[in-house]
This record gives structure tokens, sequence and C-alpha cells, in this order.
């Protein structure tokens, strides 16, 4: 990770802070600018600042049942439906094959909100990310929105699959995938039900198998690891 752990660690504190109903951490982190666009249990941080527009999402809280059923209903379904199939825009925006049906509807709530139709970003460097689920719905959403944005990266944290091998094949190319030391999540759904990941992982931590497959889920396991990454001075290496 030749540089990459300071900005891997800056987004981890984006991510963890997207938990959160209060803006007051992202003004820490340099956005002057923090709105939180939420509709029935899927929310989204838009940060801005003079460089940057970052879209935030939160990720599986398990005490919204929204969030708990959203994450269960992992049958593959059509990414692009019959709706979008005459329109030229959308048959762009919707890539082929197939994707987790609780994360594409979660995502279909806020698709539309007025909060999120910005114009068109040319002049600042644009970035996707979120833990866990939000991980997820960061890369579908890069994929989907990809009309108005050309995402600099999507990092993710955690994350789960979020669709076939045709699906993902169509997804941005620039990934940055971040799994934690024992942390399951990214192992779910099983290959077997025909989910891929869209790219390979960047591993940090220590893999205390079966021990941390849970407790390495947790953003604050994931801004540990890399803070110590950062003080081991791997930044730095070639």
């Amino acid at each position: 990770m030749i540089g990459l752990a300071p900005r891997l660690h800056s987004f981890a504190q984006i991510a963890k802070a997207a938990y959160q109903e209060d803006a007051a951490p992202f003004h820490s982190l340099g956005f002057e600018r923090a709105r939180l666009v939420s509709r029935q249990g899927a929310q989204c941080w838009v940060l801005e600042n003079s460089t940057q527009l970052v879209f935030a999402f939160r990720g599986t809280e398990f005490d919204q049942s929204s969030d708990i059923k959203a994450s269960l209903k992992i049958a593959l379904r059509p990414a692009m439906t019959r709706r979008h199939e005459d329109n030229a825009a959308a048959r762009a925006a919707y890539a082929c094959g197939r994707v987790h049906r609780g994360f594409a509807r979660e995502l279909s709530k806020i698709h539309h909100c007025e909060t999120l139709k910005l114009p068109p970003e040319n002049a600042r460097q644009v970035y996707f990310c979120g833990h866990s689920m939000g991980g997820a719905m960061a890369l579908l959403a890069a994929g989907r929105w990809r009309t108005n944005y050309q995402p600099e990266a999507v990092i993710s944290f955690g994350a789960p699959c979020l669709g076939d091998a045709v699906f993902v094949s169509g997804l941005p190319e620039r990934l940055w995938r971040v799994v934690n030391g024992a942390d399951c999540v990214p192992h779910l759904p099983f290959w077997v039900l025909g989910y891929r990941h869209h790219s390979a992982a960047i591993h940090i931590g220590q893999n205390s198998w079966p021990r941390g497959m849970f407790g390495d889920h947790r953003t604050k396991r994931y801004s540990a690891a890399l803070a110590k990454y950062l003080e081991n001075g791997a930044a730095g290496e070639n």
C-alpha cells in the first residue's frame, strides 16, 4: 500500500462517522458542508469541500429492522428491471447481470431524493465509501450514478458481496476493498449462491480466526488496524 494507508485511514474515519446523526465529525475531517440524506432506513452523508465530493453510506445498524431485512434479502435479481430497458440513460447506468435484492432496494430508497440531485461534477475529486452494507451501497451507487460522477475511487470496509460475476465486471474499476483480520462479512453471501467480489481485497490487521470473525467487523477495529499500519511506517514502503 504505497502511500495509500493514510488515505484509507481518513476514509475509515468517514465511514465510522457515517453512523452518527451529527455533522461535527465531518467538519473536523475537513469538510465544510455535510448533509444527511435519510429515507426509510437508508442513509447517505453528502460531504463537500473545495477539492472533494464524498458520498458516505451508512452500513447495517442492528437496531434497525429495515437494515436487517435488507441484509437477509440475498436472492439475486436482475440489475436492470423492465422499466429501465427502454431508457438509454438507465441502460448506461445499470450494469447487466444480477444484484443483491436487499442492497439494491436500500439504494433505491434514496436514489431519487432531491438532496442527492447535484449537478455533474468535473472540478472536484469524487469518492464513494462505506462500511459493511454501506460499502456495498457505495459501490452500487458509483455504478448507477456514473453518468454524473466519475469516481476517483470507491472505498469499502468490511463490505459483503454485491452481485454475480457479470454484474461486478461492469462496475467502476478503481475500488479499494479493505478487509480487517478475520472479519466474516466480506465472505457473505456465499459464493455458492452465485456472488462474487469486484476486486481483490486489501488485507489489514491480524487474522484471529475464529475469535475475530465478528469483532473485526467493527468500524473502530478498522480504524485501529490502519492507525497501527501507519505507526509502523508501512505507508512509505516501496
